[in-house]
């Protein structure tokens, strides 16, 4: 633990002083647990930060992190708060500019699920880039690049778990579509649990990752269902026509935040005691 103003960056090697100290466990919260999941088993407070030596980290790491840190600057230069640090949020994973008024606001309204970074965020992107690559190097080695691309895009905004599980499950996707087979959301998911607690069990217990999944299989097995009932709905007050273009105007900004809300609540309540 260092202050936030600290000139460093990645690739610095450091020498840090201070005394190791076991995380602390609290009445409602035990930080020691969640700490112990990241591989985090100590805290050590800062007395001296001394820098040894620059550029000891990866060429292609400082690369991405150099091209996240233009971004954000970028976003900065064009958008006024709190509309900057909420694109950052999306794009980028970045919410740490994100007013706190702001994101207590969306999660009054449930709707935090729109600042993470998700499948929605990796769906957009393999359609760009399989659009871009395909006509260049043809369609199986443009699903190879692209696959590449989301591996880098999900380390370039953070690699938490949620981020992993969405990267996975793009990829699978896309996979699926290159050699002709359906995509069937329940087993794609359950594959992205799957691989990510063989490489590391206590990913289960990450309570953004329980959001994540919870949220996802909520739009696997909601949307389409809410989708016919809106269409129904909509279909005994409108001609059929108006409500069909109803349904293609409501399903994103609606039936997908409701499909998200139903299956994250009971966490919501459990971990936060929050009902939107």
């Amino acid at each position: 633990q260092a202050p936030r103003d600290q000139p460093f960056r990645y690739g610095d090697r450091l020498r840090i002083t201070g005394p190791l100290l076991v995380p602390p466990e609290y009445d409602d919260f035990s930080y020691r647990d969640y700490l112990a999941r990241r591989g985090i088993h100590a805290l050590l407070p800062a007395e001296a930060v001394e820098l040894v030596e620059r550029d000891a980290g990866r060429p292609w790491l400082a690369a991405l992190y150099a091209l996240r840190e233009r971004s954000l600057r970028v976003i900065e230069r064009l958008l006024p708060s709190p509309q900057a640090p909420l694109l950052a949020g999306i794009l980028l994973g970045d919410e740490s500019g994100i007013p706190e008024d702001v994101r207590e606001a969306f999660n009054r309204t449930g709707a935090a699920h729109v600042l993470a970074i998700s499948g929605a965020n990796f769906a957009i992107l393999l359609r760009v880039l399989m659009g871009l690559f395909a006509p260049m190097v043809g369609s199986r080695r443009a699903a190879g690049l692209s696959i590449a691309a989301i591996a880098l895009y999900a380390v370039l905004v953070g690699g938490n778990a949620a981020v992993i599980r969405a990267a996975i499950m793009g990829g699978a996707s896309l996979v699926a579509v290159q050699t002709g087979r359906r995509t069937y959301g329940v087993t794609s998911l359950a594959f992205a649990i799957w691989l990510m607690s063989l490489g590391s069990p206590s990913v289960l217990w990450d309570i953004g990752f329980q959001l994540s999944a919870a949220a996802t299989a909520g739009l696997i097995f909601f949307a389409d269902d809410l989708t016919r009932l809106l269409d129904r709905g909509l279909r005994r007050v409108f001609p059929a026509k108006t409500a069909a273009r109803l349904v293609g105007w409501l399903t994103e900004p609606l039936v997908i935040s409701v499909a998200a809300q139903i299956a994250v609540t009971p966490l919501l309540l459990v971990y936060f005691g929050r009902f939107s």
